[in-house]
């Protein structure tokens, strides 16, 4: 099964200046279940794989970076 993979879509590498709001983070939440949802597709596919662990980490930074502004 080929990658569903998409560089331009992925949350890892976000436009400059990118979306810095509770719908950004909303997206990139999206996103994980879609490459998520990729991975059950095509477990042995590694380039899927790392995109779903790139979604992951953006997420992961995003709500680390909200809660120390929440906690600041």
């Amino acid at each position: 099964m080929t990658s569903t993979h998409h560089p331009a879509q992925d949350p890892a590498s976000p436009a400059p200046g990118g979306p810095r709001t509770e719908e950004g983070t909303d997206a990139l939440k999206e996103q994980l279940v879609q490459h998520l949802m990729a991975v059950i597709g095509a477990p042995d596919d590694p380039a899927t794989a790392h995109a779903a662990d790139r979604a992951l980490t953006a997420l992961d930074a995003r709500l680390r970076a909200e809660h120390a502004r929440a906690a600041a």
